[in-house]
C-alpha cells in the first residue's frame, strides 16, 4: 500500500516520479512493480495531452482501457482513464446543463472509471474528490437528480479527507450550476474563505510545486485565484470594488513563487520538469533508496 511522488534533479533536468503498486515500502527502501506496457503508454499519452505537447487523448483512452482490461486492479490506470474522460467532457465546450451527447458520454465514462479507481487507491485522499466531482457533473449533464444528490454527498465526504485540495473539486463544479442565493453557493463562499486564510494559504509559498507555479501547472496560482473569486461574484457577497477577503498578491511576471527571478516552472534548465515513471528508468522494477527519514506516502 501507499505511494510516493517526488521531485529530483539530474544535471540540469528536473524529474517528477511516482512510485505505486509497491512490493516493498519501508524506511530505507522502496520497490515498485513495473506497470504493464499499455499502462505506461496510456500515462505517457495522458501527460502529452495535458501538457499540450500533442492531442493524444484517444491514444490515452485506448491504452488505459487495455491496461484495466488486462488488470482490473490497476487503480492508477482507472484514475487516469477517468480524468481523461473528464478532460474531454470539459473540452467539448457545451457546459454542464446543455451537454452534447458526446459530452454526456464522457461524463458517464469519467464517473464509472473514477468509481473503479477510488477503492483501489485508498491512500490517495485526492481521488475521492475527483470521483465526487465526476459524479456531480454526470448527474447535471444527464439532469439526473439522484446522481446530483450522490455527487453532493460524495463531495461533502471528500472535502474533510483533504480540505484544501478537495475544496477545489467542489468549487470547480458546483458554483457554475448552483443558483446564487442557494445554500450550496454559501458553502462555496465558505470554502473560498477557508482556502484564502492561514494555514491553507501558506501552501503557496511552502509547497510551490503543489500550490503555486513550480510544479506541473505553469499558471496554477493565477488559475486558482480566478476559480476562488467566482463564488464571491456569483453570490454577490462583496462589493464590486472589493477583492475577496485575504486575496493573494500574485508574483510579478517573470518571477518564481517566492518573488525571485527564477522562472517558476523551469527552475534549472529552462525546460519543463519531466514526468517519467521510475519503472522506465530502472528496467523491471522501480527502485528508490531513501535516507533514514523516508516519506512513504502511506
Amino acid at each position: 500500500m501507499g505511494y510516493v511522488e517526488a521531485w529530483f534533479t539530474v544535471a540540469d533536468t528536473r524529474f517528477l516520479v511516482r512510485f505505486h503498486d509497491l512490493r516493498r515500502n519501508d524506511e530505507t527502501f522502496i520497490m515498485a512493480r513495473k506497470p504493464s506496457p499499455p499502462a505506461s503508454a496510456g500515462e505517457e499519452a495522458f501527460w502529452d495531452t495535458l501538457w499540450g505537447d500533442a492531442e493524444r487523448d484517444g491514444d490515452a483512452i485506448r491504452s488505459l482501457e487495455a491496461a484495466v482490461t488486462r488488470n482490473p486492479h490497476d487503480g492508477r490506470s482507472w484514475f487516469l482513464l477517468g480524468m481523461m474522460h473528464l478532460y474531454r467532457f470539459g473540452r467539448a465546450g457545451t457546459g454542464f446543463r446543455d451537454a452534447s451527447e458526446f459530452a454526456k458520454g464522457e461524463a458517464a465514462a469519467a464517473s464509472s472509471a473514477l468509481d473503479a479507481a477510488t477503492p483501489l487507491l485508498p491512500d490517495d485522499t485526492r481521488i475521492p474528490g475527483f470521483r465526487a466531482a465526476a459524479t456531480y457533473v454526470d448527474g447535471v449533464a444527464h439532469q439526473d437528480a439522484p446522481r446530483i444528490a450522490l455527487g453532493l454527498q460524495q463531495l461533502a465526504d471528500a472535502v474533510p479527507l483533504n480540505p484544501l485540495f478537495n475544496s477545489f473539486d467542489f468549487l470547480g463544479v458546483v458554483p457554475p450550476v448552483a443558483p446564487p442565493a442557494s445554500p450550496l453557493m454559501a458553502q462555496a463562499v465558505a470554502l473560498v474563505d477557508g482556502a484564502l486564510t492561514p494555514p491553507n494559504v501558506n501552501c503557496v509559498t511552502e509547497l510551490p510545486e503543489l500550490c503555486a507555479n513550480a510544479g506541473m501547472a505553469p499558471h496554477n496560482t493565477e488559475g486558482a485565484l480566478l476559480l476562488l473569486r467566482a463564488p464571491h461574484r456569483r453570490a454577490d457577497v462583496l462589493r464590486s470594488q472589493q477583492p475577496p477577503r485575504g486575496e493573494l498578491a500574485l508574483p510579478r511576471p517573470g518571477t518564481g513563487p517566492r518573488g525571485d527571478r527564477r522562472p517558476a516552472r523551469r527552475p534549472l534548465s529552462g525546460r519543463r520538469p519531466r514526468r517519467r515513471s521510475a519503472h522506465r528508468r530502472h528496467g523491471r522494477r522501480g527502485v528508490c533508496l531513501l535516507p533514514s527519514q523516508a516519506v512513504s506516502g502511506a
